[in-house]
């Protein structure tokens, strides 16, 4: 399983070589992050979502007593440019993701794309002037595992006794089962 970290790094890559060539070369950012922007033309990346995609699997404990726990996940991206040319830019982006070598590169990071959606003009008043802008949405798959140790019974002891009706012990004796000879 990629982990935050990982996934945010692969998205960066993403857009750093989608953008290799134009002026937004170099100013990638993660949205939110409270600090200035950068010059315009940029991108900017958000992850908007993560969703578990039905159940995660949980399989069997292994000889070391520990359990995995697998599941599909998909994160919904935001990609955002800004700056003139801001919707060839984003189209730009989004179409780099049908290039084989960019794939891949999502792939080795965890990541598989799924899809996409439309690339749309979200201009803006900025304000007194408009901010050429874009937005593109996309969907990207991964996969949750988790380790846990849930440990092994070897053996379990106890003691039992058998009473009459009127609470007389009849019998009592203890017991050890070790679970690798249990029926």
């Amino acid at each position: 399983m990629p982990t935050m970290t990982q996934i945010k790094s692969a998205l960066w890559d993403w857009i750093e070589t989608a953008v290799v060539g134009t002026d937004a070369a170099g100013r990638t950012i993660f949205d939110s992050q409270g600090k200035p922007r950068p010059e315009r033309p940029y991108a900017d990346i958000s992850i908007d979502s993560i969703a578990s995609i039905g159940p995660d699997e949980r399989r069997p404990i292994d000889d070391d007593g520990d359990r995995r726990i697998t599941g599909t996940r998909i994160a919904r991206v935001m990609v955002q440019t800004y700056g003139t040319d801001a919707l060839q830019l984003a189209e730009t982006i989004r179409s780099s993701l049908m290039l084989k070598a960019v794939l891949s590169a999502l792939r080795i990071a965890g990541l598989v794309f799924l899809a996409t959606e439309n690339v749309q003009d979200i201009t803006a008043l900025l304000d007194t002037d408009y901010e050429e802008r874009a937005a593109v949405e996309v969907r990207f798959a991964f996969v949750s595992d988790q380790t846990e140790n849930v440990g092994w019974i070897e053996t379990v002891e106890g003691e039992y006794s058998y009473e009459k009706p009127d609470g007389t012990v009849v019998l009592e004796d203890d017991f050890s089962v070790d679970i690798e000879d249990a029926p």
